[in-house]
């Protein structure tokens, strides 16, 4: 649960206090909800929000907090200044003349070189001044004879108003947010509960791996459901720490799968690795891969409709995806470019909000509507869209551009082969009677500054 407060410095200041509910007005009822409920002892709230020292850490704890997170306060602990110029590093996209706007001063968040050599920060800063907001919890709970922070989670007895309110806050009501559930929570074994949330070990999966590695063509089918999470994640890892990011050189790792995949499925894939998927995936799919193929194709009868869930392919490098299906939001965020200098190749029937941000290398080809604000922050890589709307682009960072012949043939090799691997209905309509006109080359608009020797 966060709160209404707190955020990037990149945020408006009136979003960073004003953004929402007080955590303190919902944090109890969730906490007191899920024990009426029997739950909370299978269940972790996690909060944060505007947290600053060790005492407000300790009242959220009182008030039902398992774990409390810090964010902007370990930024300025590494030397962040809260200029909220993170996002606008670079040039001016607004200049003509492409005056370089200033950024994160401090280095914090920025790649240029400059401003990177400024930054003073170090891993120790973090670490002793989390030292400090945990004295002062240990302090706070010895004062009141408490050993374990255990011991308080939920303990709104504990709490009292201070005597010194004056004015409107001395009439505000307390009652309700400091008289305690009428049952406490039990003590738990936290470590068996994080057991119980993780994925499961597919060993199975590992054990194809190590046939693959000896240049065996493995096989494995199942039908998932959304509990399945990192199918070939564990896999992919033992392929990568024997053969590094190129993957298997002999043999190959097939998964054919039905069904509807959980989080992170086909995430970190390699070369050599191939995943088949009739149904669908939920968020995350294709996270950080660097080769291989990913193929999803719709159940029969069910064409149009959404069958990858957001961020897909966050942080992708490489390999080849064919979708005949729709994708959810923040599709292709942060496409890289690899070390040869290409990147992942994704077709896609359609993308919601947000799509390529930040992208910097690859392609991409969408036969299908896409949401607003598509391109956000790309700089490099290339898309392609079907029969585009002009107003779902950001204008301030990409432009398009009618196809060239040599790009009107590339798309239709790219159309034929998404026909060929997912048996879309919609690639093969567009075969028939191929119009390159109805196509246009998403690229950036930003141009690179001149490095000095």
């Amino acid at each position: 649960i966060s709160d209404g407060c707190g955020g990037t410095g990149a945020a408006k200041r009136v979003d960073q206090k004003h953004a929402g509910v007080p955590l303190v007005a919902v944090l109890p009822n969730v906490h007191e909800t899920l024990l009426e409920e029997g739950v909370r002892h299978l269940v972790e709230l996690s909060v944060d929000g505007g947290v600053q020292n060790g005492e407000q850490a300790l009242k959220l704890m009182l008030l039902g907090a398992d774990r409390v997170g810090f964010g902007t306060s370990l930024l300025i602990a590494i030397g962040c200044s809260m200029l909220r110029k993170c996002h606008l590093a670079g040039p001016d996209p607004a200049d003509p003349t492409g005056k370089r706007r200033l950024g994160c001063a401090p280095g914090v968040a920025t790649q240029d070189p400059a401003l990177v050599a400024k930054f003073q920060g170090k891993s120790k800063h973090i670490v002793r001044y989390l030292m400090f907001v945990a004295q002062e919890i240990r302090e706070t709970m010895a004062e009141h004879g408490i050993r374990k922070v255990s011991d308080v989670v939920g303990r709104r007895d504990l709490l009292e108003p201070k005597a010194t309110l004056v004015g409107k806050s001395a009439l505000l009501d307390f009652g309700g947010l400091l008289t305690p559930p009428i049952m406490r929570l039990a003590t738990r074994d936290y470590k068996a509960q994080t057991e119980a949330h993780m994925p499961q070990l597919r060993s199975h999966d590992v054990a194809a791996a190590v046939r693959a590695l000896k240049g065996e063509d493995i096989e494995i089918r199942e039908h998932l459901t959304n509990e399945d999470r990192c199918i070939g994640i564990a896999a992919a890892g033992l392929i990568a720490r024997q053969c590094g990011d190129l993957g298997l050189s002999n043999g190959w790792l097939k998964f054919k799968h039905e069904g509807a995949a959980g989080h992170f499925y086909g995430a970190y894939m390699v070369s050599g690795m191939r995943f088949c998927l009739t149904g669908s995936a939920a968020d995350s799919a294709f996270t950080a891969a660097y080769g291989g193929k990913l193929v999803i194709r719709q159940e029969e009868g069910h064409e149009g409709l959404t069958v990858v869930g957001n961020a897909f392919g966050y942080g992708a490098r490489g390999g080849c995806v064919f979708i005949a299906g729709r994708g959810g939001n923040r599709f292709g965020i942060c496409f890289r470019k690899n070390s040869e200098g290409g990147g992942p190749k994704v077709v896609v029937e359609g993308v919601e909000s947000n799509a390529f941000q930040y992208m910097t290398g690859g392609t991409a080809l969408v036969l299908g509507s896409t949401g607003f604000n598509l391109g956000a922050g790309l700089t490099g890589g290339q898309v392609f869209l079907l029969d585009y709307n002009p107003e779902t682009l950001n204008q301030d960072y990409v432009k398009a551009e009618p196809l060239t012949d040599e790009e009107a043939t590339f798309v239709r090799e790219l159309v034929q082969r998404h026909q060929a691997e997912s048996g879309s209905k919609l690639a093969a309509c567009l075969l028939k009677d191929f119009e390159a006109s109805r196509f246009v080359r998403v690229t950036t608009k930003i141009v690179p500054e001149p490095v000095e020797d």
